[in-house]
């Protein structure tokens, strides 16, 4: 038992760490290029919209991309002077999720150490 209860928190911590760095990834790309000023209104209105699979095709609202692709455009173009600021932001979040990272996995092994306890002190009584 207890060696799938540590094989079971072993997996957690890595679906744990594997969301944690796709996370800090995403972020930090974020804030590149927020803080480059490369992302413009006009590259966002000439980008493509997806090519769909025939099975998505049933279930997709494709009349309502191209408004989802104007709305943002529209709310770029009102925060275009601010993206910097926003970039200088999200690099702060990369630090962040990293210490969240960790306050979850001491968490994870504290849980699973206690709970093992617990089923140990249940045995021998």
């Amino acid at each position: 038992m207890r060696l799938f209860a540590w094989g079971f928190a072993a997996f957690l911590a890595l679906l744990w760490t594997a969301g944690a760095w796709m996370g800090a990834a995403l972020t930090d790309w974020a804030s590149a290029v927020l803080q480059s000023g490369d992302l413009t209104v006009e590259e966002v209105r000439r980008m493509p919209l997806p090519e769909m699979p025939e099975w998505l095709r049933r279930w997709a609202d494709f009349f309502g991309l191209p408004a989802w692709r104007d709305a943002m455009v529209a709310a770029l173009t009102v925060a275009q002077r601010h993206l910097p600021m926003l970039g200088e932001a999200l690099a702060w979040l990369v630090p962040l999720i990293w210490v969240m990272w960790g306050v979850g996995l001491a968490l994870l092994i504290a849980g699973t150490a206690g709970l093992l306890r617990l089923m140990g002190r249940h045995r021998r009584a």
